[in-house]
């Protein structure tokens, strides 16, 4: 039916019928926008799964390529590799590898960087929901000692980054494994509230101490010699030097 009407004067429109008409095309033009905004969300979810399922990957490639080199530096007993041969192993071009990683260097860092992280984790885990005490303490001096080992990625890597460094030696552990070191730290600052640790000591220098001889003495233990010490004994004989120091009963001046 035609909303247009004729009389002597021609054809015109009714105010009804404008209405009729203006609602019609608000209502359009209502409907085109929310079109509109939907197909954008829909488009803009598309793109964030996209670049979801990109970072997935490039998160999964880059632990590929972390673990293939963790796999060479362990059976090698250094960081002797070439880039080429990660690259090959992990079944990446060489471009693709470089677009990770810029040179073995960063890998390496990568590596003992992951390394420490799962050290400050692990560390924290087994001592979460328990006291201080001397048995939580030689929880995580086991936890520590059964991961600053001979030969292990995180000592693998620690070495790598000593031969390269200028610094103090000491001070290197330090940086590197601040976070272990201060809740370590923390952990003997509790302790003296137990009253199994000197009100006097200084628990950071003991932390550092304690960190510092198991990277050493892994250190020392590489290149081909024994290392005689099971974990258990380790932890027992550094916790009883850390509670009981190495010198006698006599006076001895400081």
């Amino acid at each position: 039916m035609s909303l247009l009407k004729q009389d002597s004067g021609g054809l015109h429109m009714s105010k009804k019928d404008i209405n009729a008409l203006e609602e019609t095309a608000a209502h359009i033009v209502a409907v085109h926008a929310q079109a509109h905004e939907f197909v954008h969300e829909a488009i803009v979810a598309a793109s964030h799964r996209r670049d979801e399922r990109r970072t997935k990957k490039s998160i999964e490639t880059r632990k590929r390529i972390m673990s293939v080199a963790t796999k060479i530096m362990v059976e090698r007993g250094n960081t002797d590799f070439k880039m080429s041969e990660v690259s090959s192993q992990a079944q990446l071009s060489k471009g693709a590898l470089y677009y990770y990683f810029a040179d073995k260097d960063s890998l390496v860092q990568a590596i003992f960087d992951s390394s420490v992280d799962d050290l400050a984790e692990e560390v924290t885990r087994v001592s979460t929901g328990t006291s201080v005490s001397i048995d939580s303490l030689r929880a995580i001096l086991k936890e520590l000692a059964s991961q600053i080992m001979p030969g292990s990625p995180l000592v693998l890597a620690l070495v790598s980054k000593f031969a390269s460094s200028k610094g103090d030696l000491i001070s290197n552990v330090d940086s590197h494994l601040s976070r272990v070191i201060m809740f370590l730290s923390a952990q003997l600052e509790q302790g003296k509230q137990e009253g199994f640790i000197q009100e006097d000591a200084d628990t950071r220098l003991a932390a550092c101490a304690i960190v510092g001889s198991l990277v050493l003495s892994a250190i020392g233990f590489m290149g081909g010699t024994h290392y005689e010490l099971t974990v258990d004994e380790l932890v027992t004989k550094l916790l009883s030097m850390v509670l009981k120091g190495v010198g006698t009963q006599l006076e001895v001046s400081v």
